[in-house]
């Protein structure tokens, strides 16, 4: 065999090579879906094409709110508890029920919240919020334990508001947790992440930069408000 020959089959042997590790290196890094989790919500339309959206970096901390499925039993109810006290002919006519009733009514099974509760646990997720109507379990984390946690990959774009909002396509999750959840978010539904990324951090920057130079300028009073703090936790009740 000349050198010419063994030259070619060498650069063969390590193109093969490369190849392969490459395509090792893709399966390997590749989401391996586990097979406990279910596909819970999937966005139905696409974002349109103008919009720039852009993976968030992982260390960015996300709001998570899970919402809990109500008392189904109390769902099934309460067409009968509102005739109760609406018709005249009730025994129960006027009797309008309180807050805390409907609280303690509506609000999830125990077996629904300790199901939510011992999932993130094992996640290494110890520290939540229980909302007072009882609807909602929040927590802040990063995006990549978020990630994990929802087997999915979240994005951020800016809203015309000037607010920026983070995504996802799709989500899932573990069977048993699915069964016992409403939704998720941030998620198909998006949430306002603004000022917990780089870019949305400096695209405040930038805006409070020409909001100042409006200031100087009399004749301007166009001043973006400030969106609302998406960590309090009032807007779960």
């Amino acid at each position: 065999m000349n050198i010419f020959n063994q030259r070619k089959i060498t650069m063969r042997l390590v193109t093969a090579f490369v190849n392969c590790s490459i395509l090792c290196s893709l399966l390997t890094s590749a989401t391996v879906l586990p097979h406990t989790h279910v596909l819970h919500e999937k966005r139905e339309v696409p974002f349109a094409e103008s919009i720039d959206r852009q993976r968030i970096e992982p260390d960015a901390i996300l709001p998570i709110r899970i919402g809990l499925n109500t008392n189904g039993d109390a769902t099934r109810l309460a067409e009968q508890w509102i005739m109760a006290v609406s018709d005249p002919a009730s025994a129960d006519y006027g009797r309008h029920w309180t807050q805390d009733q409907v609280t303690e009514a509506f609000q999830p099974t125990e077996q629904t919240v300790n199901t939510v509760k011992a999932w993130l646990e094992e996640h290494g997720i110890n520290r939540y919020t229980h909302s007072t109507n009882k609807q909602w379990i929040a927590f802040d984390t990063t995006a990549a334990k978020a990630e994990e946690l929802l087997q999915t990959n979240f994005f951020e774009h800016q809203h015309s508001s000037g607010r920026t909002l983070a995504s996802c396509d799709s989500y899932h999750l573990p069977d048993s947790v699915s069964a016992v959840v409403d939704y998720i978010t941030p998620g198909v539904k998006a949430s306002d992440v603004t000022g917990r990324t780089r870019r949305s951090r400096q695209r405040r920057h930038e805006t409070v930069g020409e909001q100042a130079v409006q200031r100087r300028d009399p004749t301007s009073d166009n001043e973006f408000p400030f969106p609302p703090d998406p960590t309090d936790l009032s807007r779960c009740d």
